[in-house]
């Protein structure tokens, strides 16, 4: 049987069935597109939520990572602090001794410039006076600069080059600033009366004077 035998009634009735059938589908398409958009949008919103909650726990990271980075170049310091301040004791506790350079400057600029009698003096009872005296009487001595000695000081602190203003005393001073060791001066001396020059070799200073 032909569509074009169909009576009007059946027909009719096809026809309101695929009315209904279209209006069904259409109300299908527009739920499905407004359910598209409203899931989409509840996407968004973990989606947003799930980069912020990433973007906060890496800001996290940077702070932890700085604050890390700190207390590490913190601790570093300390310990080259640490480190400079052992040094410092160390030398401060260690002998006094001229050393290589020294010996090679005192050499160089007191050879041939002396002409006064060199007392060389310490405290007889300090095994380290005594000892940083010998270095001194070593280098005068191997410039057949004749020298005397007296280890009467029972106490005496540092190094001092002492007696009256003369050529010979200039010489010793500039002599020791060159080698860079440390001294004070002053005119008194024990030995003034000889018009020598006296380089009185005392004990160490305190470490912590």
């Amino acid at each position: 049987m032909g569509w074009s035998n169909l009576s009007e009634e059946t027909a009719s009735i096809i026809n309101s069935y695929a009315n209904i059938a279209v209006i069904i589908g259409a109300a299908l398409v527009l739920v499905g597109t407004i359910t598209i958009f409203w899931t989409g949008g509840i996407k968004e919103i973990y989606t947003n939520e799930l980069i912020s909650n990433n973007k906060t726990k890496a800001e996290v990271a940077q702070k932890e990572a700085e604050k890390a980075k700190e207390h590490t170049a913190k601790l570093f310091l300390e310990a080259e602090q640490a480190r400079l301040e052992q040094q410092r004791l160390k030398a401060q506790l260690a002998w006094r001794r001229l050393n290589k350079e020294q010996i090679i400057i005192l050499k160089n600029n007191l050879n041939n410039q002396i002409n006064d009698k060199i007392w060389l003096t310490f405290v007889g009872d300090d095994p380290e006076s005594r000892l940083y005296y010998e270095d001194f009487n070593n280098v005068f001595s191997s410039l057949n600069i004749p020298t005397k000695f007296f280890n009467g000081y029972t106490m005496a602190v540092g190094l001092r080059i002492l007696g009256a203003d003369s050529e010979s005393k200039s010489v010793v001073i500039d002599a020791f600033k060159k080698a860079g060791i440390p001294f004070d001066i002053a005119i008194e001396s024990k030995f003034n009366y000889d018009k020598g020059v006296e380089i009185l070799v005392g004990s160490k200073p305190p470490v912590f004077q």
